[in-house]
């Protein structure tokens, strides 16, 4: 009855939205047209050859859909519900992940199956198009001339079949169908768990993983020979393969075998290579050879080096070799009031001050540990392996020079990450025989870096960036020499300031890129620290953000004849622009200077060095654009602004002020379409922290958690940005002095009605609102989604979605008090909404869903219960089995119309509706 009734409501509502008409013959902007309105999703792509692109485009509620356009021609196909493209190398085929139908899927009941995936498969020369149902993973191969593709079965519902404890945990292939795709002949493969095809598409590998276990083990078909014959590489009955590996320099396949428990479970794992041109299999590591306290498990990842001379596999310690089975307990008379039998039965979990991380945290990452590998390197020459990583040292990157590597262990540092910032020591580790040495401590290990022939090393630490030089064993400050910050110069967390981040190294390992606020830097390795600024110090001298495209994210090293391009950002006017910029030259050149929108690359053709770009502003829709790398032809792919055409859009606005924490803050205001300059406007103010810099960003017309900005902007509302700064230790002060001072520019300016000021923030910028209404009346009504209400509890709190205590965060991150709970107790005090409620006049709407991972609902219901008891008007919108905000779609109409009716209801004086004129009694489910 009760979604009846919400039904009926949002009906109501839609017709009334739909009924309003807007200044200048244009429609009112609706939910229903937010609903309905289509945007690029991500994931375009462009073919290899650069005659195709395809991208995808969806909308808030309803099915996508996929289009593949020539760029030689006006050929383009649509294909509805699709929603994932993979183009051949070749171009001459396409497959296209197709979505189950979206009213299908809302229709599904708790207790039905999960609808599964489809595929299409489009021919791009002839148009001809050919769908399948149920279909999990596919591949095309490198030649273009068949692809691959698993058939998901349905689940079992035998019921014999379910009590059968014999392999009932057993990894089970599927139907596999290998695809020829000029004559569409197909070969099926039954029980296939991996398959691969090699580098030059010779051969199809595959796992077959059977119930009864008969025809487990590895094969191959000869793609070249006729009806591509089926040929064993190793058979075993009840045998579990896996993690197959192709070797394209010396045509070997590495993969695993494992005996199996009664169960299932993968048992003894041995490492295998089979020679394609020999047709031999051998034993590279059995399982008794593996180092003593270590096996091999089957959950695995293998890979070959570059050159193909080393193989990179992990071990595993025993002690971590977990089994999931539970024995029973089943009572009888005999044992019925035995303790040991009772005890079997408790459940217990033991919180230890010892712990290096807490249980909850050990809970939420368990999976991950469970599967965890530690590396090792096979070396082929010598047929032989060396152990890098172990539990003291257990992040080694996997690299592709033959001598070094570089470990990361954060096991020093593990316990005081509840309350600090992750740390690692940096370790170098030798390939051959892998002995460490301590190069660096206490680091952010997402900031060091091996050059590509393992010479130097490069890692941030006290906020300079350092090279350690391998052959001589010394350390230098590379960039000591500038006076530029490579550190985050807007930092204001209480922590240390992480660098601007890295580019990559010089295929010659004698320098690396690095960035500092505005430029791109050239650190060469010599010992003196020599820099140059590769971006000729541009950026600095325009206020240009010059960030080079990662157009190759597979890119290894840069070379002397690369050009790399560059997206600039008008720091400013807040606009973006494309250069370019080469190694050999200094300094940056234009190739397409725009003015107020966003540029941003998206998909890159290697061998054509054909672009696809979007751009964007605030009032313009993404569109698709595709040019050359010199940017003299430029084609515009998509149209979908024309749905623009009908509605009152808007537009933003820059603006700055003085606020009594900073000199000088920034933001934006968005103004309704049909702006009135002589008119004053209610105003809703929606915040983070910093959004300026988003000035000419497209917001999505998204129906949730925040305020679907054109809805509000044509129902004759300003929409207010502001930026906030902050103090380490005043973390709510600050958001009070930026919201007043911005909004009170607004009254200055004769944009606000200084009367009809609204705010709304969710989580993070929730709290600040839920704050800001304690030491201000100047805002008539405020929205807080998952706000903190009492930071002295909220700092022992947990994070449910990854177990971490939220201490780190108050001491160390976002919530920025700098200190701990004894040591700072009054400024997490001063700085809690629910110890300053008392001064609050201003009419509050809390949102929480109750099974929130990020921020204990709890939170919520303690800065309710302050402002109830302190008779202050408090609403608290409960959605019941919900996270951060509300997920299931009738949840997320229900919240942005109570949201806006409140609004209109505190700054508009609209007609209060029944739900907060009287709230809601419970009535039983």
């Amino acid at each position: 009855m009760r979604i009846n009734i919400l039904a009926f409501g949002l009906i109501i509502i839609s017709l009334l939205f739909q009924n309003s008409t807007a200044i200048a013959g244009k429609q009112k902007f609706t939910i229903e047209d937010a609903m309905k309105f289509k945007t690029l999703s991500s994931g375009s792509s462009i073919s290899d050859d650069g005659n195709w692109a395809a991208y995808c485009v969806s909308m808030d509620r309803g099915n996508p859909t996929a289009y593949l356009q020539s760029l030689k021609d006006s050929v383009k196909f649509t294909i509805e519900k699709g929603s994932r493209v993979i183009i051949a190398k070749k171009s001459n085929f396409a497959a296209i992940t197709l979505k189950p139908d979206a009213i299908e899927t809302e229709n599904l009941k708790p207790s039905d199956d999960k609808l599964k995936n489809g595929m299409a498969l489009i021919n791009l020369q002839t148009g001809k198009l050919k769908k399948f149902e149920n279909i999990g993973s596919y591949l095309f191969s490198n030649d273009s001339k068949w692809i691959a593709y698993k058939v998901d079965a349905p689940k079992a519902k035998d019921a014999k079949d379910s009590k059968d404890e014999k392999n009932k945990k057993k990894i089970l292939g599927s139907l596999c169908i290998l695809r020829h795709l000029e004559s569409g002949t197909e070969i099926n493969i039954s029980n296939v768990n991996e398959f691969q095809f090699d580098t030059l598409s010779k051969y199809f590998f595959y796992i077959v993983s059977e119930k009864n276990g008969k025809n487990d083990g590895v094969y191959f078909r000869d793609l070249n020979q006729n009806f591509c014959p089926e040929t064993v590489i190793h058979s075993t009955e009840n045998t579990l393969y896996g993690n197959i590996c192709w070797n394209m320099q010396n045509n070997i396949l590495a993969y695993t075998s494992s005996k199996l428990e009664n169960n299932g479970d993968p048992k003894e794992t041995i490492l295998k290579f089979f020679y394609m041109e020999s047709k031999l299999m051998e034993n590279a590591i059995l399982a008794d050879k593996t180092p003593k306290g270590w096996f091999i498990p089957y959950t695995n990842t293998l890979k070959w080096s570059e050159d193909g001379q080393r193989l990179f596999f992990g071990f595993k310690p025993v002690l971590e070799k977990y089994s999931e089975d539970k024995p029973e307990s089943k009572y009888s008379d005999s044992n019925f009031y035995n303790i040991d039998t009772i005890l079997k039965r408790t459940t217990l979990q033991i919180w230890h001050s010892k712990d290096l991380t807490i249980n909850s945290n050990q809970k939420t990452t368990w999976k991950q540990h469970k599967d965890k590998i530690y590396n090792a390197v096979y070396h082929l020459k010598g047929q032989n392996f060396v152990q890098l990583a172990d539990s003291a040292c257990d992040d080694v990157l996997t690299v592709d020079n033959p001598d070094y590597t570089i470990g990361r262990a954060d096991l020093p540092f593990r316990r005081e990450s509840t309350w600090n910032t992750n740390f690692s020591d940096l370790y170098l580790i030798s390939l051959k025989d892998g002995k460490r040495k301590k190069i660096a401590t206490h680091i952010k290990e997402e900031y060091s870096t091996i050059s590509p022939h393992g010479k130097f090393v490069a890692y941030f630490a006290k906020k300079q960036w350092m090279m350690y030089h391998i052959e001589d064993d010394t350390t230098v400050t590379a960039t000591k020499l500038c006076v530029n910050a490579f550190w985050d110069e807007d930092n204001d967390v209480p922590n240390e300031a992480p660098p601007y981040g890295y580019l990559g190294w010089m295929d010659d390992d004698l320098s690396f890129f690095v960035y500092d606020k505005y430029d791109v830097w050239r650190l060469y390795n010599d010992k003196g620290g020599t820099l140059l600024s590769l971006s000729g110090a541009d950026g600095r001298s325009y206020k240009h953000i010059i960030r080079i495209a990662n157009l190759e994210p597979d890119k290894k090293y840069f070379t002397e004849k690369d050009t790399m391009l560059v997206v600039a950002f008008n720091e400013e006017k807040k606009d973006f622009s494309f250069y370019y910029v080469e190694p050999k030259v200094l300094g940056v050149a234009p190739l397409l200077e725009l003015k107020g929108v966003r540029v941003n690359p998206v998909a890159y053709s290697k061998g054509t060095k054909k672009i696809l770009f979007t751009k964007e502003a605030y009032d313009t829709i993404p569109e698709l654009w595709v040019t050359n790398f010199s940017f003299k032809d430029v084609r515009q792919l998509t149209n979908l602004n024309e749905q623009l055409d009908n509605f009152n859009w808007g537009k933003t606005e820059h603006i700055s002020w003085k606020s009594p924490g900073y000199k000088e803050l920034e933001g934006y205001i968005i103004k309704p379409g049909n702006y009135d300059p002589k008119k004053r406007y209610p105003v809703i103010t929606y915040y983070y922290e910093r959004y300026s810099d988003r000035l000419n960003y497209w917001v999505n017309p998204y129906i949730g958690h925040r305020p679907c900005f054109p809805i509000y902007s044509d129902d004759g509302y300003v929409i207010f940005v502001p930026d906030i700064r902050y103090h380490a230790g005043r973390p709510g002060y600050d958001a009070v002095d930026a919201l007043v001072s911005g909004a009170k520019k607004l009254v200055e300016m004769g944009i606000a009605d200084s009367n009809a000021i609204g705010l709304i923030g969710h989580s993070w910028s929730g709290y600040q609102t839920s704050f800001a209404i304690t030491q201000t009346n100047y805002f008539k009504a405020a929205v807080a989604g998952a706000p903190v209400g009492n930071m002295t509890s909220a700092y022992s709190g947990i994070r449910l979605e990854s177990g971490l205590a939220r201490q780190f965060q108050y001491e160390r991150e976002q919530s920025r008090i700098g200190g701990n709970l004894w040591d700072s107790l009054q400024a997490y005090i001063k700085n809690s909404p629910v110890f300053q409620a008392q001064g609050v006049k201003t009419p509050l709407l809390i949102m929480f869903g109750d099974e929130d991972p990020m921020v204990p609902w709890q939170q919520g219901i303690e800065l309710y219960l302050a402002m109830r008891r302190l008779n202050k008007d408090c609403i608290f919108l409960q959605y019941e089995k919900e996270p951060h905000w509300p997920n299931k779609y009738y949840n997320r109409i229900d919240y942005a119309i109570k949201m806006k009716q409140f609004f209109d209801a505190h700054l508009k004086n609209a007609e209060q509706p029944d739900w907060m004129k009287n709230g809601k009694p419970y009535k039983g489910e």
